[in-house]
């Protein structure tokens, strides 16, 4: 195994400089680990925007295009004519269906492969698109486990955000009648304040959390941990490192808006400002998708270079990596001397 001359502590700078190197040197086979689980459920998203999303959204335009109904007219006698609740349903849970496929399945394969790759070529080994992917099944549930441990976190305490939001519409809803003016004037200041305080500790929290389990996934493919040890592993790397692995996690995201988001966001503005029918919205979205999944293929494989690399980087700076390492491979020269000699 060759050391390479960057396993050593490196500035922000020279991690960028040698992710964009790994980036450059295998562009076609990254993008193209990206792009095999990527680009099927592209086509799978898409197959299902045109299937079960044409009528929904047809329902779903003719409601927000009815004029309202007129005072002493008739009476509405279909509820779902004002609001079509199965369309809605339709085209939410198709939605949360193929976002849980993206993010728990899909998402972790791609990273997974991601680290492994960007591995085995700074550790200066071949690197294929299929060998990237025999991380193991053990690793894929573990990766899976990971993911889904903060992602629930986060759902327990936006459901007590929600929770507090229809907390204060019932209270004043119900009851206001007999309250003084500066008493309930008191309790929509404090609720507010409350609200607020709880949005910034969520958002707060999810930053957090994100920054110190980001290196689960290299721990768990590199270092065969399970998904809660994993967690464990990324947080005891990333403490005393916190704003640096930030500024890195900001730095990425800006390229990445840059790369995928800005485009998507501008073809989506564009559909909005000039499309109207449903085939037409439906066509947009699609484009929008495709544009988007594009410079998501761009984005992912670099922005895991940084990330892996960073892994490294404070491994050599906690553990002394580079060292054992460099032990390691004298004990392996020294055995193979002692072979020679013997044979």
């Amino acid at each position: 195994m060759t050391i390479p001359t960057t396993l050593r502590p490196m500035t922000v700078g020279d991690l960028l400089d040698s992710a964009f190197r790994l980036y450059r040197k295998h562009f076609l086979t990254f993008i193209g680990i990206v792009a095999l689980l990527q680009i099927p459920l592209f086509i799978l998203t898409a197959l299902v925007q045109f299937v079960f999303f044409g009528d929904a959204m047809a329902d779903i335009l003719g409601v927000a295009s009815r004029p309202s109904p007129v005072p002493g007219g008739p009476p509405v006698t279909n509820p779902l004519d004002l609001f079509p609740i199965i369309s809605y349903a339709t085209v939410i849970g198709s939605s949360l269906v193929l976002g849980l496929v993206q993010y728990l399945v899909v998402y972790n394969l791609i990273t997974g492969a991601l680290a492994r790759a960007t591995a085995r070529s700074f550790m200066g080994q071949e690197v294929s698109i299929l060998d990237s992917y025999r991380i193991g099944w053990r690793a894929f549930f573990s990766l899976v486990g990971a993911s889904l441990l903060p992602y629930l976190a986060s759902i327990a305490v936006a459901t007590l955000v929600v929770g507090g939001v229809f907390a204060v519409a019932f209270f004043a809803a119900t009851g206001l009648d007999n309250l003084d003016t500066s008493v309930m004037t008191a309790g929509a200041i404090a609720a507010a304040l409350g609200l607020f305080a709880l949005m910034s500790v969520f958002i707060v929290g999810t930053i957090v959390l994100y920054v110190r389990f980001l290196f689960a996934t290299q721990a768990i493919v590199l270092e065969g941990q399970g998904p809660i040890s994993a967690l464990g592993r990324s947080w005891r790397l990333s403490r005393g490192n916190f704003w640096r692995t930030f500024l890195i996690i900001f730095l990425m995201g800006i390229l990445s808006y840059l790369i995928s988001g800005l485009p998507a966001s501008g073809v989506n503005l564009a559909v909005t400002l000039t499309m109207r029918s449903t085939e037409a919205l439906l066509l947009g979205s699609f484009v929008t998708t495709l544009v988007s999944n594009i410079g998501l293929i761009l984005a992912l494989p670099l922005q895991f270079c940084v990330y892996t690399l960073l892994y490294y980087d404070l491994r050599v700076r906690r553990e002394g990596y580079d060292l054992e390492l460099r032990v390691q491979e004298q004990a392996a020269g020294g055995n193979r001397q002692q072979a020679g000699v013997t044979g």
